[in-house]
């Protein structure tokens, strides 16, 4: 993981306190203890103060759709759920590669970035090349 930015554990708790004050229950701002990157139905992203990305998703989507785990992203999956974030909090642009000029395209997705329409590429992220170490 790169280094961080000074500015990252602040917006974190920034929007810690902005949840807390919106209602949100104090059980689930403890265990998501971050920044929300996006959320759909049954499947949430958290960026925690260490940089690190963290799921909020069903154990199993078909057999027990009612209970939920937290897990944290892989390399590659924290990059793309960054990606996302950044939809919302431009800033965190900061936390993403940059790419290099040799770097060649993401054979799945041929740079795009996304398999079609809004449906990010799995193995790049989203970024349309895979970083070193993202795999």
């Amino acid at each position: 993981m790169p280094s961080l930015p000074d500015w990252l554990p602040e917006m974190v708790r920034a929007s810690l306190v902005a949840e807390k004050l919106r209602g949100e229950s104090e059980q689930w701002l403890r265990e998501s203890n971050g920044l929300l990157l996006y959320g759909t139905i049954g499947h949430a992203a958290y960026l925690r103060a260490d940089g690190s990305v963290w799921f909020h998703a069903p154990v199993d989507r078909i057999r027990d759709p009612d209970r939920y785990e937290w897990r944290e992203a892989s390399p590659v999956e924290r990059l793309g759920a960054i990606n996302l974030g950044v939809k919302k909090h431009p800033e965190l642009r900061e936390l993403l590669p940059t790419r290099p000029a040799n770097a060649p395209d993401c054979r799945r997705c041929s740079g795009r970035g996304s398999l079609f329409e809004e449906v990010q590429c799995p193995d790049c992220g989203g970024l349309g090349w895979i970083p070193h170490g993202a795999v």
